[in-house]
């Protein structure tokens, strides 16, 4: 089989792409989520018109940015990272966030008891974070663990999650981020760049853009923030996964019928290649194992459908950006 031995869901993650119709997946997937797009618009769709026909993860609302501006200056962002030996890439990951536009956030850096310099590094910034900084350091069972923690932890109004070996995009992230946060809004997502594990300078694949989530599509992890009450409503990551911890999140939240996300058409995080679902193809089969088990369990119909479309999407990401 394609996919290898170690691979157990069986022949049908090869069935002919036309079994791809998304019409078979089932009402549970088609929930009220709303993706609001700002481009809609500058594209004549009128300031304030509802979900489009046929559509309706697509949304578009009148352009508030002066409003949205003063609003998002006031919303703290809880800023989680998890770590583990880090000390060649943590550096990275603190400057990007010290030198955001918007400093209205706290950095809660949970520690899985490195044994290199990652700790010595985070303390040479203490000051630079005026008191926003919370450092834990102590035994944990892997990164969800340390995530769950650093959720519980937080203070924030909005949520997200930065890994130890990545960066944001440039200095304006979370200025775009809460500048977008309505009232209504109950999370926000954008595009990620997966770049090359020693420079992150080299872009390897994108995840761009918005789709249906009955054609296998989700929003990159990486960049969804969150308002607080979502962590509150659909509980902590799971510890027993290795993978598909976030799969199984999102899928909480986008089959949830009472919140709204809204799309940032900006690449938001740079992410480095070589992480447990990046990993070549072992990664990927063992993404597949997992994000199967988890579409199951989440009462989605026809998960294997939803993993080939996924596979499909990895196949055209671009290469370039």
């Amino acid at each position: 089989m394609f996919f290898g031995p170690s691979l157990d869901l069986g022949s049908p993650y090869v069935m002919p792409i036309y079994v791809l119709l998304y019409s078979t997946i089932g009402d549970k997937a088609a929930a009220n989520l709303i993706v609001r797009d700002q481009s809609k618009t500058a594209r004549g769709l009128g300031p304030n018109s509802s979900c489009l026909p046929n559509q309706p993860y697509v949304c578009s609302r009148m352009d508030t940015a002066m409003v949205e501006e003063s609003r998002g200056s006031l919303l703290k962002v809880s800023v989680v990272t998890g770590c583990f030996n880090s000390a060649d890439t943590i550096r990275e990951t603190i400057e990007s966030l010290l030198k955001q536009t918007h400093q209205n956030f706290e950095h809660i850096i949970v520690d899985g008891r490195s044994s290199d310099e990652t700790l010595r590094i985070i303390a040479e910034y203490q000051a630079r974070y005026d008191g926003r900084l919370t450092v834990i350091s102590e035994r944990d069972t892997g990164l969800y663990d340390a995530m769950n923690k650093g959720v519980m932890l937080a203070k924030g109004d909005v949520i997200g999650l930065l890994n130890s070996d990545d960066v944001y995009f440039d200095d304006s992230v979370l200025s775009q981020i809460t500048a977008h946060f309505a009232d209504d809004i109950d999370g926000i997502f954008g595009n990620l760049i997966f770049c090359d594990k020693e420079t992150m300078s080299k872009p390897l694949r994108v995840m761009k853009g918005k789709g249906d989530f009955r054609l296998g599509w989700v929003p990159p992890h990486p960049t969804l923030y969150v308002r607080k009450p979502v962590y509150e409503k659909h509980g902590s990551y799971r510890t027993d996964l290795r993978i598909a911890s976030d799969l199984d999140f999102m899928v909480k939240i986008l089959t949830d019928q009472s919140l709204k996300l809204y799309f940032i058409d900006n690449f938001l995080v740079k992410m480095r290649i070589g992480g447990e679902s990046t990993n070549g193809m072992r990664g990927y089969i063992k993404s597949l194992e997992e994000s199967h088990l988890v579409l199951k369990q989440n009462g989605i119909k026809h998960p294997v459908i939803f993993n080939v479309c996924r596979m499909f999407r990895l196949m055209g990401q671009k290469v370039s950006v």
